[in-house]
């Protein structure tokens, strides 16, 4: 809640689908995107509009989801599919809470924090996952354990 308080975030959300099922939520605040789009030459103009963060950040949590959570299927002998994220802005950590992670009731969260410090870029990548999806994670982790 300390890091999003009073500062504007963008949350970009991707569902997964299959035998892992659950959420990806990209979170980065609005001076982490504009020198994200300036590091990686997707702009050169400082007055992005809104719409334009908004593709930017869209991109970068598909490339992160895709790739976080390929590697956890391919460990799993799973499959999953993803629908096309979608982003919305917050100011604070109860908007996030209220509004997109409502629904688990039981998650797991893994957080990895972006930090390019020379950059001045941060944001988080979060996984939420179903109960199902807790149950499927532990029986593959159980098999792969008595296999040793």
């Amino acid at each position: 809640d300390k890091q999003l308080k009073n500062q504007e975030h963008f949350v970009s959300s991707q569902l997964i689908n299959g035998d892992f099922q659950g959420e990806n939520l990209f979170i980065i605040d609005r001076p982490s995107a504009l020198n994200l789009s300036e590091e990686f030459d997707l702009i050169n103009d400082e007055n992005l509009s809104d719409e334009e963060i908004c593709d930017i950040i869209l991109e970068i949590t598909n490339i992160l989801s895709s790739t976080t959570i390929s590697s956890l299927i391919k460990e799993m002998n799973s499959y999953a599919s993803f629908s096309p994220p979608s982003i919305t802005q917050i100011n604070s950590a109860s908007q996030l809470e209220d509004n997109l992670i409502e629904q688990y009731q039981q998650v797991i969260i893994i957080s990895t924090e972006l930090n390019f410090s020379e950059q001045n870029i941060y944001g988080h990548l979060l996984m939420l996952a179903t109960d199902e999806s807790i149950l499927h994670i532990k029986r593959t982790i159980n098999k792969i354990l008595d296999e040793y």
